[in-house]
């Protein structure tokens, strides 16, 4: 399925806004969350959604596949089938949202498989960060690590955290909650700055709700302190430095949207606000009517 699509769809559930159950609700002043459900309408999105990724599911290897068929950023193959970690975590995103009981097992078999292949080595550089497949483990991998996949793969567990906690055994939440601490201290020590515009953004947000669940200080203050930066530096250029990008600028917009209805102190609040508003003002800047939002990365 188109990426870009898929995307979109996304979005275009997150505008109308998910509606959330009055139970289980979490507000601590600093962020917020509450059980996930879906209407009718949002469902018929979603499983359309998995109905596409079924067709690359493997049942025994628990993970989504992927046909490779030449050259590709950040990976040793040039061909072949690989299961892919990114895919999988938002599968089992889907499968959980969709609030069908009969996918829950599937869900809880992709995540569990999928969390294990991520490096846990306290020694190791990239502690905390994912491979692209399960065929390239981050120990032997001869083309360069992305570290951004601590990002990617950390907002899908915290979906999966905030939205389903409740439905998760507790030996998987457990797994879930020390894969989110790894993949958050990894974004922390990384420490990507302002101009890496999707990146700055989703960083943020992992390190700025991951902290305030478990209850860490130091992180708290180091998120705190990235998203003022990420703010100031925003307003001083009066714009994002990734910009009219069919791709960064649906992940800024999205990852905006979800620190809009997971963080909660007012200063960062009205701070999110400003920059969703800046992005969306972006987005209308460079909007061209006959070909739509194409553009490029400044």
């Amino acid at each position: 399925m188109n990426r870009i699509y898929v995307s979109l769809c996304f979005l275009l559930a997150g505008l109308i806004g998910w509606s959330c159950s009055n139970g289980g609700q979490y507000n601590d002043g600093y962020i917020k969350y509450e059980p996930v459900t879906v209407s009718d309408f949002d469902r018929q999105i979603l499983l359309k959604n998995i109905a596409e990724m079924d067709k690359r599911y493997d049942l025994e290897g628990r993970m989504i596949t992927k046909v490779i068929k030449d050259w590709n950023y950040h990976t040793d193959a040039m061909s072949g089938t690989f299961h892919e970690v990114r895919a999988s975590f938002y599968y089992a995103v889907s499968l959980l949202d969709c609030g069908m009981k009969e996918y829950e097992q599937r869900a809880f078999d992709v995540i569990d498989k999928t969390i294990s292949l991520q490096d846990t080595d306290p020694n190791s550089s990239s502690c905390g960060v994912w491979p692209y497949y399960e065929e390239e483990p981050l120990a032997t991998k001869k083309s360069p690590i992305d570290y951004n996949w601590a990002d990617f793969n950390a907002v899908s567990l915290l979906d999966i955290y905030m939205g389903h906690k409740d439905k998760l055994p507790a030996a998987l939440l457990k797994k879930v909650e020390n894969a989110l601490v790894l993949a958050a201290k990894s974004v922390q020590k990384r420490n990507c700055g302002p101009g890496y515009t999707n990146i700055a953004i989703m960083g943020t947000y992992v390190t700025y709700v991951t902290s305030h669940l478990f209850d860490m200080p130091e992180m708290q203050e180091y998120a705190n302190k990235r998203l003022k930066k990420f703010y100031e530096y925003t307003q001083e250029k009066g714009g994002f430095s990734e910009y009219n990008s069919p791709t960064y600028s649906i992940v800024a917009i999205d990852e905006l949207n979800r620190m809009q209805r997971h963080i909660v102190e007012p200063e960062a609040k009205r701070m999110i606000d400003e920059l969703y508003a800046k992005c969306w003002e972006m987005i209308a800047r460079h909007y061209h009517k006959k070909v739509g939002p194409v553009g490029r990365s400044a």
